[in-house]
């Protein structure tokens, strides 16, 4: 456990018939933003390699971080990201810096 005594903050979230097999098709920040269609593109590739099934349905595994570094320009969080890469116990965000708060997330 990378915390112990901390519940882990994943859970199996069933995956409706909505979604179907192709959960990133219809996202629409892939319209904007080249660089999200790429990412979406990788992510679709391996989705169903994570796919858990039961009694006939399928589960995907969902998960919230433990953590964010936030920072400032010129703050260190680069050093900082760049130190945390190498601990094999330390898991990443495909996006570096998914500017959750900010407008550019829009």
């Amino acid at each position: 456990h990378f915390f112990p005594g901390v519940k882990s903050p994943c859970w199996y979230q069933e995956i409706s018939k909505e979604l179907g097999s192709d959960p990133y098709k219809s996202n629409r920040f892939t319209l904007r933003s080249k660089t999200f269609k790429n990412i979406c593109d990788h992510m679709r590739a391996d989705f169903h390699q994570h796919v858990w099934r039961r009694d006939g349905r399928r589960f995907r595994l969902r998960c919230l971080p433990y953590f964010y570094i936030i920072g400032q320009p010129k703050c260190g969080t680069t050093d900082l990201f760049h130190r945390l890469l190498m601990l094999p116990e330390v898991k990443f965000n495909i996006i570096k810096e998914p500017h959750w708060w900010t407008r550019k997330r829009f």
